[in-house]
């Protein structure tokens, strides 16, 4: 009687264990090596995945980051750091960089064709554990990005401005950048052939920036006026906006133009002409 209860406890024991080591298999694939996108969106990502990165414009580097450090799956269970990144394959035109070794985050940064169509475009990039020392492998992902032309808006402001001679008119000009790659812009204007100043100004992927562009006209007239909005990626971004500045050497203009740009003037009679330009734009 002896014997044959422990032959049903030993059976038990080996079914028990069968039955933890089946339960045990969907562990270990949720193990599987991965890496995680860290921006300009988050996903957890395996082998053969893809990912949508994000909108970008022609011509424009956006960067893609990735945490290094991983705590599961590879050696012990217990995850490992990738090494590096590589820019495996780009489309026609693109161009890819690959991360540093043992940086954290992993940044990779992906340029775009200068004159690329808009659509989807993939790109390959492979995670490497340097001679699979944490026992990772390596990851091969299928990066996609969009291509708009339309990833930016600008506002010019006055339309319209009166200021006597070479006094600065000033316009405020705010460029949105709505992608999510980084990029540069240079103003400039026409119409006025002894006034060639250019500004230019670094946007930020999803923000804005305001700057104040001036116009400096010498005689005295009515100057229409371009100001350009071009992209330094690409030809394709660019817009322009038609202003007037009208140039007078009268006394109301004079004080006009000072809320514009102060004239040189004594220090102690700074307060009547600012009075003096306050009451203009009440006229």
């Amino acid at each position: 009687m002896k014997s044959g209860m422990q032959m049903i406890f030993v059976l038990g024991f080996v079914l028990a264990m069968a039955a933890g080591l089946t339960f045990a298999q969907p562990a270990g694939s949720e193990a599987q090596p991965y890496i995680n996108i860290a921006d300009p969106t988050i996903q957890t990502l395996h082998n053969g995945d893809t990912v949508y990165v994000g909108v970008i414009g022609p011509g424009q580097t956006i960067p893609v980051r990735f945490d290094a450090i991983t705590t599961s799956g590879g050696k012990f269970g217990v995850g490992g750091r990738w090494d590096y990144i590589e820019v495996t394959a780009v489309p026609q035109g693109w161009k890819g960089f690959n991360s540093q070794l043992h940086e954290n985050p992993l940044q990779i940064n992906v340029k775009a064709d200068p004159l690329a169509p808009e659509g989807n475009y993939s790109v390959i990039a492979t995670v490497v554990d340097e001679n699979n020392g944490d026992l990772m492998g390596n990851l091969t992902l299928n990066l996609v990005f969009t291509v708009s032309h339309e990833v930016y808006s600008y506002t010019v402001y006055p339309e319209h401005i009166t200021v006597g001679a070479y006094q600065p008119a000033r316009f405020h000009i705010n460029i949105n950048n709505m992608g999510n790659a980084p990029d540069t812009f240079v103003i400039s204007t026409e119409g006025i052939n002894t006034w060639t100043f250019k500004k230019t100004v670094y946007v930020p992927p999803k923000d804005s920036r305001e700057v104040i562009y001036e116009v400096v006209g010498n005689d005295e007239e009515t100057y229409s006026l371009t100001i350009l909005i071009k992209s330094e990626s690409t030809p394709l971004l660019q817009g322009s906006k038609n202003v007037t500045v009208d140039v007078k050497s009268d006394l109301r203009a004079d004080y006009k133009s000072i809320v514009n740009g102060m004239l040189i003037f004594p220090i102690t009679e700074s307060t009547l002409y600012a009075f003096l330009g306050l009451l203009s734009n009440a006229i």
